[in-house]
């Protein structure tokens, strides 16, 4: 088309093309303003679902306080940003086509009039001047073309980005090449050789831990608040890897192991049970891939000391739990997060502090169901409740990221120091009752 035009008319041709680049700049300097006042918006709505969710998980301590005027404030400014934010972003993109259109009108008034003048002129005829116009509009369209669609693909291109961000967020556990399949039945031996762990470089969570878990064994992990209690939970499943040492299953370094297939092969029950909307069976089954028989279901809920109160519920297996479970008590909601973890049949359980909330009455029968769960499984209990441990086979005290004793429970009795005062703290009535026979436990500096 742009030969046809250099032949009817070469000079206009030249007016039109020297206009495009123009065009075509400033498409391209107010997309990259539309891009960045889009994100814009889409931080100040995650701003706004930030606030809203807060509040409602926080709505009987916001009443207890008497803080319902500060909490919608707040919400009234971050909401007012959020307005002002996308305001400006649909004024960058209502700017768009308006000024394609005028720059498009003032190249075709120029032409029109030049042509005008020659036809006056008689060096150019009307039917040409009209073809030449007619060329030029079908020349113009594709920018126009490419000005109204340059809002929806700069709109699309910050959603695309922020979904990529997520499904690469696992990255950041790189996995190797040449990783392997754990093996379908893993032994659950854990092996932690002089481990070290820090979220930042100057400050460690972890040094030189060390420490052996048999196969089917219990072993307690007990310190203060910001010991690394939990950071040695969250290195068997690879959520972080050490910055020194290494952390083995059945004698091979994590890190050797394809990352999904490995935590498909540790089973967890958390201080908090998170439930699903959807049904006590559904939530149950949550645990595994493949499908799951009614019989399966019942046995894991018994074994996790939870059939009872299913049976006794509107519909049993088939009641829905509501968002997030909040129809059901804390201890209801952990046995059933015990149930989805018998499901899956682990070797391999990492339990962290699954009592920490619970009441007395509620923890006994949580403390059943989890008796069932680890029963010839190896186990790691990260405790503050230090009567989920007293049964271990192994416990660990840390203080400051170090191993500072280990034992049994009588062992660390007799030893009465860090562990011993942290009992008699919480069962004073128990006092410390120390077996002088009992074979020493050990300290580590």
């Amino acid at each position: 088309m742009i030969g046809l035009m250099f032949y009817l008319e070469w000079d206009f041709t030249l007016i039109a093309l020297a206009v495009t680049p123009f065009m075509l700049l400033f498409v391209g300097r107010l997309k990259r303003a539309v891009k960045t006042a889009t994100v814009e918006v889409r931080k100040k709505q995650a701003q706004v679902i930030a606030v809203a969710t807060q509040g409602l998980g926080a709505e009987r301590s916001i009443q207890a306080f008497d803080r319902q005027d500060l909490e919608s404030r707040r919400m009234m400014a971050i909401s007012y940003e959020t307005v002002m934010a996308a305001l400006k972003a649909r004024a960058y993109k209502a700017l768009m086509s308006p000024i394609v259109s005028i720059i498009v009108a003032g190249c075709t008034g120029v032409v029109l009039w030049l042509g005008t003048k020659q036809v006056l002129a008689g060096a150019m005829t009307v039917g040409g001047l009209t073809v030449f116009l007619a060329y030029l509009k079908q020349f113009f369209s594709p920018v126009k073309d490419l000005a109204t669609m340059s809002n929806t693909i700069a709109q699309t291109t910050v959603s695309l980005e922020r979904i990529y961000d997520i499904l690469d967020s696992d990255d950041m556990i790189p996995e190797k090449p040449d990783a392997k399949l754990p093996p379908k039945a893993m032994k659950g031996e854990i092996v932690f050789e002089d481990v070290a762990f820090a979220y930042e470089p100057d400050n460690p969570i972890l040094r030189g831990v060390s420490f052996t878990v048999k196969p089917g064994q219990m072993v307690g992990v007990v310190g203060s608040t910001g010991s690394g209690k939990s950071t040695i939970a969250s290195l068997i499943p690879r959520f972080y890897d050490p910055t020194q040492g290494t952390v083995k299953i059945d004698g091979t370094d994590v890190r050797d192991f394809q990352l999904h297939p490995l935590r498909q092969q540790i089973g967890f029950v958390l201080q908090e049970t998170v439930l699903f909307k959807g049904t006590i069976r559904e939530n149950i089954a949550y645990g595994r891939r493949d499908e799951v028989s009614d019989e399966e279901i019942i046995e894991a809920a018994k074994l996790a000391n939870a059939h009872e109160f299913i049976v006794q519920m509107p519909a049993g297996y088939n009641t829905p739990v509501g968002d997030r479970g909040d129809t059901m008590s804390g201890g209801q909601r952990q046995r059933i997060g015990i149930a989805r973890a018998m499901i899956r049949n682990n070797p391999i359980m990492i339990l962290d502090e699954p009592t920490a909330a619970l009441d007395t009455q509620s923890e006994k029968a949580v403390m059943e169901g989890l008796r069932s769960l680890i029963k010839g499984r190896t186990a790691i209990t990260i405790a503050h409740r230090l009567s989920t441990i007293r049964e271990a086979d192994n416990i660990i005290a840390l203080d400051k990221g170090v191993i500072i004793e280990q034992g049994t429970h009588q062992e660390l009795m007799t030893l009465n120091g860090f562990y011993a005062n942290l009992y008699r703290i919480q069962f004073p009535d128990e006092g410390a009752s120390p077996t002088a026979s009992a074979a020493p436990a050990t300290t580590s500096a």
